[in-house]
């Protein structure tokens, strides 16, 4: 990656559950336990545990998140729930996210957000 080769630190995050995601300190993904969570677990426990993990681990006060789909949720819903959260995301770059953002209130967001719903309608034929 051009990112790497530059001499930046880049870390892949994945969700518990997916394929990358099913190693676990004490529980088997064979077990009914380990698939017992929810979309607020990510937000409380697995957004704010990566955060926390790469910064110590990287000594910065802050990160650049580039997130897909589920990944922005999971951003969202943390930032949401734990607003001190918000001072150490430096960026952050939303690939589809699945959240909806017409009732924010930064200039910025509600800028973009009809040039998202037209070409959302230009595109879909």
């Amino acid at each position: 990656s051009k990112l790497i080769k530059s001499g930046y630190d880049v870390w892949l995050g994945n969700y518990r559950g997916t394929s990358y995601g099913r190693n676990h300190t004490y529980m088997s993904p064979n077990t009914r336990q380990f698939w017992k969570f929810s979309f607020d677990d990510l937000y409380q426990y697995d957004v704010p545990a990566t955060i926390d993990y790469v910064l110590g681990v990287t000594g910065q006060s802050k990160l650049n998140w580039v997130g897909f789909s589920l990944g922005n949720t999971g951003l969202i819903g943390a930032l949401s729930l734990f607003p001190k959260y918000n001072d150490k995301i430096n960026a952050a770059v939303a690939m589809a996210p699945a959240v909806y953002f017409g009732d924010t209130k930064s200039p910025l967001v509600r800028l973009v957000t009809p040039i998202q719903r037209a070409y959302e309608v230009c595109t879909d034929t």
